[in-house]
């Protein structure tokens, strides 16, 4: 059996397909993973993120991440911007939870036509990131890989 990283990437995709189209996800985090310690999106237009907004809050385990309202281009960084600061970092429990928001397009769509939103889940087993280990850090920054 294989040994698992430290650290992995968890995607999670949507369509938007129409104007003013709510988005709904509704999905497990990896069970193989403790934590998640950061959030971030990336769209093939950044000009779709027009507006957007959640609709409802982003939660993890039913923990309010990003409340209702949030715009999602807060959370989207262009390629300019180094790879350690794309990431708006956070710190909950994985280990199966479930990711839950409602994305309404609030104009993208119009300048863009149909686009897709991936939102990526740093994930880890790095007891360092871990609130209930001995050796949990919160002063840590090296948890970007």
């Amino acid at each position: 059996m294989a040994t698992l990283r430290k650290y992995r990437q968890q995607i999670f995709s949507f369509n938007i397909t129409g104007a003013g189209q709510t988005a709904t996800m509704d999905q497990e985090i990896d069970r193989n993973y403790k934590r998640v310690i950061g959030v971030s999106v990336e769209v093939n237009n950044s000009q779709s993120l027009t507006g957007g907004t959640f609709s409802t809050a982003m939660t993890i385990d039913a923990q309010e991440v990003f409340t209702a309202g949030y715009e999602l281009k807060r959370l989207f960084a262009t390629q300019s911007v180094e790879p350690a600061k794309r990431v708006y970092k956070i710190n909950e429990r994985a280990n199966g939870a479930k990711l839950n928001f409602k994305y309404t397009d609030n104009g993208g769509f119009a300048i863009t036509g149909a686009y897709t939103v991936n939102v990526y889940l740093d994930l880890s087993n790095d007891e360092r990131d871990d609130p209930q280990s001995e050796k949990f850090d919160p002063k840590r920054s090296d948890n970007n890989y």
